[in-house]
């Protein structure tokens, strides 16, 4: 599209706002803007656009040869329920101006900027481009919704009766920089930062208004803009389309406030000892200046009910088992920091998800130690059907020095066996009575089972692993599982149990 016109020169409405701003960041000081373009960046000082003359003589002086078209009168859910009718009108009055204005000035392309809001309220999920008019929107803001549906119609007929290729797009929730940060009348995301900053500053508990269970999904100001030029450049529709993260990455309104308590470092009576621990250690990591931090958390914190094998982009798509739910989200809590730091500061913190580790210096308590310390000890004190994937500690070692050497992402990677080399916890306690010698008897069919199994299964993937490692030779089970025995045996008095 872009090489078709010859030079543009780009006038963007709302210049001023989120996604202005946004879009003027990523074109000037990112380097997405191209040779041959001119960008204009307006704000209502420029013009009243709900005024006709004053839209038509800022169309005048600049002569764009495409429009972003941004502006409008926007506000959160409060203040839409308070004046739905002002949304209408003055919504109305301002999109008519420009598009007839970028129609009378020769504008070869508008791309206007519509919301999710827009969709029927009574409808079904996922939503598509094809169901804007389908059924009315949601009553607390109608009168923004219709006149923002009225831009598609608009498009439509400027195309039918004209052949003007006028586009919109659908962004769900954005967020980010310059947005409207009001508690009262801005959206739910900058109300949320604001509420949990004058918390802190004030040392008090920071209230989160509604259950916290509506599901939204989010996108990035500075996301949204670069998919705002490949639109502007590129997409050659006059139907809209939708800008959006996946359905997978769709959260609820109190995982987004989690998220802004963790960025925030916002310290509350709901916030337990490991997120504590990991704010502490992430937070002196950036204000020290540490280049990257590797973390570990654990394959206990996916979801309870989820399918096999598990991988890295499965972490918050459901709780995780009630046994140890506090655990789990302290240590899920460190993926949504380490994305929080990358996203506002560009620290390229990371973590790494082992499956269940095992070897010298564990913790060998009966009771309290994980499965494989505590069969060793139990089987030394002597002289099932559950199925897992252990990790000998030195070779997770060798991968954590990997990770900090050579992995560059921000988002986690499982380091784990293959799901092939998955075993029973009987297989594994045969492992560990051949290991110690162990000469008693071993009788499998009375095993207490009047103690937990656990999950019977906790497949994880290492495929994302195997992409980047794909000759990494695991310590065979047996030999590691001799190796920590036998460790066991010579550090008895000492060792953790």
């Amino acid at each position: 599209m872009d090489g078709s016109v010859g030079p543009m020169r780009v006038l963007v409405t709302g210049g001023s706002g989120l996604v202005g701003r946004a879009i003027e960041r990523v074109v000037k000081q990112e380097g997405e803007g191209r040779e041959g373009e001119e960008w204009i960046f307006l704000s209502s000082k420029d013009a009243d656009l709900m005024s006709t003359e004053e839209t038509r003589a800022v169309f005048k002086k600049h002569r764009p040869t495409h429009v972003i078209h941004l502006a409008a009168m926007v506000g959160g859910l409060f203040k839409n329920m308070r004046q739905n009718l002002d949304f209408w009108r003055n919504n109305v009055f301002i999109n008519d101006n420009v598009l007839q204005a970028a129609h009378e000035f020769g504008v070869v392309k508008v791309v206007s900027c519509l919301s999710t809001c827009i969709f029927p309220d009574k409808t079904t999920y996922p939503i598509d481009e094809t169901m804007i008019h389908n059924g009315p929107p949601h009553e607390s803001n109608f009168g923004y919704s219709y006149a923002k549906r009225m831009i598609d119609v608009q498009n439509r007929a400027y195309f039918q009766q004209y052949g003007r290729r006028y586009t919109a797009v659908i962004p769900t929730n954005v967020f980010g920089p310059y947005d409207n940060f009001s508690i009262e009348d801005g959206h739910v995301l900058p109300g949320l930062i604001h509420k949990t900053y004058l918390a802190k500053k004030e040392g008090k508990p920071l209230q989160v208004w509604g259950s916290g269970r509506p599901l939204r999904q989010f996108i990035y100001s500075l996301d949204l803009a670069r998919l705002f030029l490949w639109v502007l450049r590129e997409y050659d529709e006059v139907d809209p389309i939708i800008l959006s993260v996946g359905e997978e990455d769709e959260v609820s309104i109190k995982f987004a406030a989690d998220a802004v308590v963790e960025a925030l470092a916002f310290e509350s009576d709901v916030i337990r000892k490991n997120v504590f621990i990991n704010d502490n250690v992430l937070q002196a990591s950036h204000e020290f200046g540490v280049v990257k931090v590797v973390s570990c958390l654990s394959t206990c914190i996916f979801p309870d009910k989820t399918t096999y094998p598990i991988d890295e982009t499965m972490i918050h798509n459901g709780p995780p088992h009630d046994s140890n739910f506090g655990y789990a989200y302290g240590k899920r809590m460190i993926d949504v920091q380490n994305r929080a730091y990358f996203q506002q500061y560009g620290r390229r913190y990371t973590a790494v998800i082992p499956t269940n580790v095992f070897g010298p210096h564990d913790n060998f308590n009966i009771e309290d130690g994980h499965v494989l310390p505590g069969l060793i000890h139990k089987t030394y004190l002597a002289k099932s059907r559950t199925l897992r994937q252990f990790i000998y500690s030195l070779d997770l070692a060798r991968l954590f020095l990997w990770v900090l050497r050579e992995y560059d992402e921000v988002d986690p990677i499982i380091l784990s066996v293959g799901e092939e080399d998955e075993v029973s916890i009987k297989f594994a306690a045969d492992a560990v009575v051949e290991a110690l010698g162990f000469e008693g008897d071993v009788i499998h069919s009375q095993y207490d089972t009047s103690k937990a199994d656990g999950q019977f299964k906790k497949t994880a993937s290492n495929a994302k692993l195997r992409k980047y490692l794909p000759d990494f030779k695991f310590t065979p089970f047996k030999a590691a599982i001799k190796e920590t025995c036998d460790w066991f045996v010579a550090n008895y008095d000492s060792a953790r149990k």
